[in-house]
Formats: C-alpha cells, structure tokens, sequence
C-alpha cells in the first residue's frame, strides 16, 4: 500500500486525498500523504514526515515563465542532510544567519556566514548527488571540523532503520551533549522518541521527524505542544516544531510565532475538501515572504522551503527548496496546495523570530599616505596593536590617511569614533569624506566622539585623517593617531587603528646630522631592496614599504633643504 494510515481520521483523510488528487506519485519521491496518527479526545494527531529523495529526479525544473516573482534572497539551497524535516529547518535558521541571527550558524566555514549550498564547503559522504552533510542539519564527525562524535554517528545506521548506534550496538555509548543541531533538537532518527501512553511504541526511523498539527485547521503552537510533554512526558513524543522552538532559544534567540497548520484554499477548504473556519492560505504564505519569512511547506512525507512566490497569469506559485537539489542553475516552483513529484501540499511551519539583540561589531581598517590597500582587516582590538599604517611626511606637508569603520556585526547600528588629538608640534584633522567634507575634529577628539550614522551588517563609512607637522617638529620625531570605533548599543566593542607619522629626514640614520654616512646607507638600502632584501624603514621616505624613485627624490629634497 502507498501508505499507512492510524485511526478514522486518518482514513478518511487518506481515502478523500485519493480521490482529491488520484494516485499519481512522481520518481518514488513518496506517498501523496504521510502516516498521521490521532490522538483521541484532544483534536490533535501527528504526522510521521521521513520523506527522502527519489531515485530519480523530476525532468525538468518547472519555472515562471512570465511576471516578477517576489523572492528571499540567501536562502540555502542544500541536498537532503539525514532527514527532511531537519534539513528543511536548517535550510530556514541558515537564512536567518543572514538576518542579524548570526549565532544560528556558527560554523567557521564562508567566512562564518551559514553557506548557501551545503556540498560546495561539506564533503558528500554518502556519494549521491541528492544527499549531502550539514553540521546544521546533522552533526557528523569528520564534518566542519569535528572531531568528536554527532547527530549521525549516534542515531544514524540507514533509511529508515529503526536502529540507534548508541544505544543498540555492543557496548552502547553516551550520545553526545549537549545537543548542537537542528536533528538533535527536532529527535530526527530516534527510535527512542515513544509516546506509550498515546499507544506509539515506534519511535522515529532514521530520517523521521514527527509533527502534531490540529486536524480542524488551528494553528498549533510549538510551545503547546512541549507544555502537554513536559505534563504528560508518556503521552506526547518530541515533535519537529516544538524542538525548532528548543533550538531558536538554544541560540539566545525568541520566537514570536511558531506554529504548525493545515493549508487551505483561499476559501478554508483543506487537502482533503473538507470546509475549515481557518487555514494557512497562500495570501498568508505571501504576507510571510513579503515580511521576510520563509515557510516550511509540508508536502506528503516531505519538508520543502517557501521562500518565493508569484501570482503571475493568475497563478498561486510557490517557490520552494526542496532539500533534494544543490545545483545553482535550477529554480523549483508548486503550485498552492498543488502537488511536486507526486506529493500532495497539505501543511505549513510558520516561524516568525523576535527582533535579534544588537550585534553590530566594529572592524576598522586603516589606509596609509602611499595609498595600497587597507591595514587591520580582521584584526581586532582596542589600542591598534597589529593594526598601524606608517606615513613619513616631508616638512610643511600633509600625510593623508582614510580609516574605514566597517559592520562585521549581523545587525546595523549607529557609529561613533573617537580619534587623538594634535598638539604644539602637530596638527591632527578629521573629515568625513574622503576628500573635501565637514571637519568634525571637535567632535571625533571630545568625550564620546562623533556620531558617523547608521551602518549595515557589512557596509562601511570612512573618515579622512590629516596629520601635519608644525614649526615645532624637530627631524625624524612622529606622531601616533590612535582612531577608535564601537556601536552606539554595545559601547565596549571597540576596535581601533593607528596613524604613524614621522617627519621625514635625510639623516636616515638618525645620529643627529645630515653627511655622507646618510647617503651611503640610503644608497645601500636601495640597492638592498632592489635586489629583493628587506626595506630599512628609516630610508622609506614615502611610507610604500619599498625603497625606489620615489623615495630617491624626497631624500635628495631633503638634502637640498638641509632637513
């Protein structure tokens, strides 16, 4: 039989569903609905979602042909990760990874940033093109580093098994702890997931996750169904919603919303005719999207990702990842509670997170006189230690300096930067462009600096530097800039940078005068550097890090000059 049904309700669910829809299955992706069990007396069930990738894939990816759809942008597109229903939540945290939710990945890969296809930076153990690894999915040794046991070594042995390494095999071993993935959080492959006093004995085959939904179309939220758990530990098993909630707090996140529903028509009619009161309809599915929300879209035994949608010709589109494919050039689309590869559309997790904590993070980077790139990427801390850009300045000249304040954070925020002050011997401004600009040193030198505004997560400002050498300057003395920046909601994460600027001299071997021994070192330091040697700072008279030309004519100015 296609597939298993527990109680009347589910009967009559399956049976109306083979009328509604027919038979038709696509590429053994699976049956049209998934096992749904009741629970009597409290309106509930729950549905066993364990779809995994057919053998075969559709032929085509189907797309809009006309229209502008609306469409969320980072959205992982990853191949199935040891379950659906965990891959499908990792596909959506991941997404949020790039929402100011930077705690949800964690990982060191992309920069840190949750990547968008899993088998571009994780290995594919299992060498099939529909399978993949995410240890945001499905920790695994072996996998982004780790070098201790995970999700899959405890609780994997193979589709569908009923096996748990850990607990079945001779000896047994403590699983791992404490939980650190979407499957370890959802009880994804746990035969250990019963719920005796309901009657489930079975707990969750490998790749299985279990949800509980209502069966007259009110949406269930996760925190009710871990409240009657925790009350009734031995009627309720761990449930894929409910474990999503556990990890979003996991993560020092909250959740506003998070609930399962049954999809509806735009009249309340469900998958199976039934005329509901209330359902998720595609006008809810695309107020999600316009907000910036995907939603997990359950479809027979599967979990696919809504991150898009399109009304063009009249149509209700869904665009979805189905966790069965990482190739970049495809685009997969359904139709609202249409059917994909035979899997019948009848579902829908809905997560909507509070507002993240600031998490705006200073990176200031420094570019010296001589131009080139930038100092300090990366680097952090707050005396500009490792993170100094070096500018000899000829006498009666300026040394021009650009320090970049850069939002390596996953929030925006307002900006401030506090720099050094001049003093008798040197004069220390600050602009804020790049050339021309206000002068805002009084406000960058005061007791709280200056205000730059509001950057984005990976956006810049920059202020311009100028430091000058006064009458009281004496040869070869210098001047340190220390720069400063931090986010207006988190005043103690600074990072700062530092100028340094020394009056250039011709007595480049600074033992007080200017002769012969000077230009015999500098001619040897030029040599030196041609040849491929180190560069004496001392002779690096335009600040580049190499001795050439250019230095050449500033030190015979300086000689000229007697400077």
């Amino acid at each position: 039989m296609c597939f298993q049904v527990r109680s009347a309700y589910a009967t009559l669910f399956a049976l109306t569903l083979l009328a509604f829809c027919g038979w038709a299955l696509c590429q053994d992706a699976g049956p049209a609905l998934p096992t749904i069990t009741e629970i009597p007396g409290t309106g509930m069930s729950v549905a066993v979602m364990g779809g995994r990738p057919p053998s075969v894939m559709p032929p085509v990816p189907v797309t809009t042909a006309a229209g502008t759809p609306v469409l969320l942008q980072n959205v992982p597109s990853w191949t199935w990760c040891y379950g659906c229903a965990n891959t499908a939540a990792a596909i959506l945290f991941g997404y949020y990874d790039y929402k100011g939710y930077s705690k949800m990945f964690t990982g060191k890969e992309n920069d840190g940033k949750c990547p968008l296809y899993n088998e571009d930076v994780w290995p594919d153990t299992m060498a099939d093109p529909t399978y993949g690894e995410s240890p945001l999915a499905a920790s695994h040794k072996g996998i982004g580093g780790r070098t201790s046991k995970g999700h899959v070594d405890d609780w994997w042995s193979g589709a569908n098994s009923s096996r748990d390494p850990c607990l079945d095999n001779t000896p047994p071993w403590t699983p791992h702890s404490p939980f650190d993935c979407t499957g370890d959080f959802m009880w994804t492959s746990r035969f250990d997931n019963v719920a005796p006093g309901a009657g489930i004995t079975e707990g969750n085959r490998d790749g299985v996750t279990v949800f509980y939904q209502f069966s007259d179309a009110t949406p269930m939220a996760a925190w009710y169904v871990r409240s009657m758990r925790n009350v009734f530990p031995s009627n309720y098993q761990h449930d894929g919603a409910s474990g999503m909630l556990d990890f979003i707090e996991d993560k020092g996140y909250e959740a506003e919303e998070l609930y399962v529903q049954l999809t509806t028509t735009d009249e309340f009619v469900d998958v199976i005719g039934r005329q509901q009161t209330q359902g998720f309809r595609f006008s809810d599915f695309c107020g999600e999207i316009n907000a910036g929300r995907p939603v997990m879209l359950m479809c027979g035994e599967h979990v696919f990702v809504g991150y898009g949608y399109s009304t063009s010709g009249g149509q209700q589109t869904c665009y979805i990842r189905t966790t069965w494919d990482n190739d970049k050039g495809h685009t997969w689309t359904m139709n609202w509670m249409g059917r994909f590869a035979g899997l019948q559309m009848w579902q829908a997790v809905v997560v909507k997170l509070k507002a993240p904590p600031p998490d705006a993070k200073p990176d200031v980077l420094i570019q010296g006189p001589a131009g080139g790139g930038f100092v300090g990427s990366k680097e952090y801390g707050a005396d500009g230690s490792g993170q100094s850009a070096y500018g000899p300045v000829m006498p009666g000249a300026t040394s021009v300096y650009i320090v970049r304040v850069l939002n390596r954070g996953a929030t925006q925020d307002v900006f401030f930067v506090s720099g050094s002050a001049g003093n008798s011997k040197w004069r220390v401004r600050y602009y804020d462009a790049l050339t021309g600009g206000n002068n805002i040193t009084a406000d960058v030198t005061a007791e709280g600096g200056a205000n730059i505004g509001l950057i984005k997560p990976d956006e810049y400002k920059d202020v311009r530097l100028e430091v000058t050498p006064l009458a009281g300057a004496t040869a070869n003395s210098k001047i340190e800039t220390l720069v400063k920046a931090w986010p207006s909601q988190l005043l103690t994460r600074i990072d700062a940078v530092k100028a340094v600027t020394l009056l250039a001299s011709a007595d480049v071997n600074h033992d007080g005068k200017i002769d012969q021994k000077d230009q015999a070192l500098f001619v040897g330091a030029w040599k030196t550097c041609q040849q491929g040697g180190a560069t004496n700072v001392n002779c690096d008279l335009d600040g580049d890090g190499a001795i050439g030309p250019g230095d050449a004519m500033r030190f015979l100015d300086l000689l000229l000059i007697g400077k």
